[in-house]
This record gives structure tokens, sequence and C-alpha cells, in this order.
């Protein structure tokens, strides 16, 4: 009878310890998984309130990079002593362009981040694979004057893409002419490897108006995308003249 009753207690001790582990366990798991959401890139991040709304099928891996490279942005921006906030970070829905490539299934977003808390905006530009391998290529620029709405804070960024890199990754491109004939003629660009310099082809035969126009037009597209025109060398090529 007393070897039954410590036999049940040694049972019982081991029930115990076993159960323990398992709690342990199961604890350890819970902490590790709050760590991974919400702890990334040791706490770097400020998240986008409503980025999978606006970027379509995006990942929580992807949308967790973007949160980063967001907050390298602000970081370098704020004094060091002013707290950088977590969340509160909103895309401006009417400066959202996404696009799809259907021959590799890769989609491009470029829009606007508003931060209210700080006042500060940031147009945030990358490529996802919906998935494929949760890597994204992300850029954050500075905003454009005409794009501020808190006032300008003085924005400054040392991470991104130079402006070479980020043309030669757009061209090459062409730009037809528009219906109602603001630009009377189309163009080609493309970057020539031997002059080391961006080319803008276009049919003008010297007309003055035309050349004005075509000009117009690709300075829009370089500041539509962010491109300093006195960081990169350009050319003009009539090749009707």
């Amino acid at each position: 009878m007393e070897k039954e009753e410590n036999g049940l207690k040694i049972n019982w001790k081991m029930g115990v310890i076993f159960v323990l582990g398992l709690a342990f366990v199961v604890l350890g798991c819970i902490l590790l998984k709050r760590i991974n959401s919400e702890d990334l890139y040791e706490g770097k991040f400020i998240v986008i309130d409503n980025l999978s709304q606006s970027a379509k099928k995006i990942t929580a891996g992807e949308s967790k990079q973007v949160y980063f490279q967001l907050y390298e942005a602000v970081s370098q921006n704020l004094p060091e002593d002013q707290l950088i906030p977590r969340k509160g970070a909103k895309v401006r829905k009417e400066s959202v362009k996404l696009s799809k490539n259907n021959s590799n299934e890769q989609y491009s977003f470029s829009a606007l981040v508003d931060i209210e808390e700080i006042s500060q905006s940031y147009r945030v530009v990358f490529n996802y694979n919906n998935g494929d391998n949760d890597r994204v290529d992300i850029n954050v620029y500075c905003p454009l004057e005409k794009e501020l709405i808190y006032g300008d804070f003085g924005c400054e960024l040392e991470f991104s893409q130079n402006d070479t890199e980020r043309l030669q990754s757009l061209l090459p491109i062409r730009q037809d002419a528009d219906e109602d004939d603001a630009l009377p003629l189309g163009w080609n660009g493309s970057f020539n490897a031997k002059t080391n310099r961006f080319e803008f082809n276009y049919c003008a035969a010297g007309d003055s108006n035309a050349m004005a126009a075509l000009e117009a037009s690709v300075e829009d597209f370089l500041e539509e995308n962010y491109i300093d025109l006195e960081k990169i060398e350009v050319a003009y090529m009539d090749s009707c003249k």
C-alpha cells in the first residue's frame, strides 16, 4: 500500500513537471511570435495603418520591410531626443500609383505617406512579388514642395537610391503625344552606356515650340519619379532635324 502511495506521488510530481514544462514551451512560442510580429527589426518600424488597403495583395512580411524603411527615413529627420511614433502613418489615397507587370506578377507601388503626429510626409516607392519570396525593393524619398501638407520640415535622406540608378530602372520608356496636343510629339528615353548619359529622342524638325513642350514633358516625368535633373546628364536628340 505504501509503495502504491509513493508511486502515485512520483507520478503526480512527474505530471506537474510535464504540465509546467509544456506551459513554458507554449509561453515561449507566444513570446517569440510577439517578438517577431511587434518587435521586428529591433523595434524599428512605423506601421502604415492603411497600407494593405492600398497595396494590393501585399503580405505581412513585405509590409514589415516597408515599415522599417519608413522608420529609417524618419529617424534621419527628427532630433535624437524626440520619440519616433510606432504607428499612425497613413497612405494619402489620392497619391497612390499601383501597377502590375503581368510577365513576372510583380507589383509596383508609389504613394505619399503622411505622419500627422510629427507633421511629416514621405514618398514611398517599392516593388513586391505577392509573397513569392517576401523580398521588397524599397525607396523612400523626401516629398516635393507641392506635396507638403504640414509645411517644410527640412527633409534630408542619405540612403535613397541615387538619381542615376533610379532613372536607369525606369528606362527605356516611350511617352506618346497627348490627345489634346498639350504635348504635340512623343519621345523615347534610354540610357547610352557609351556616353554615360540619358538620351531623350523625339522628332520636332527644329520646331522650338515642340522642343519646349518635349523638355517640359521630360522634366515632369523626372519630377514625378523624384529624380533631380541637376544630378544627371541628359541629352535631347531631334532625329528629324
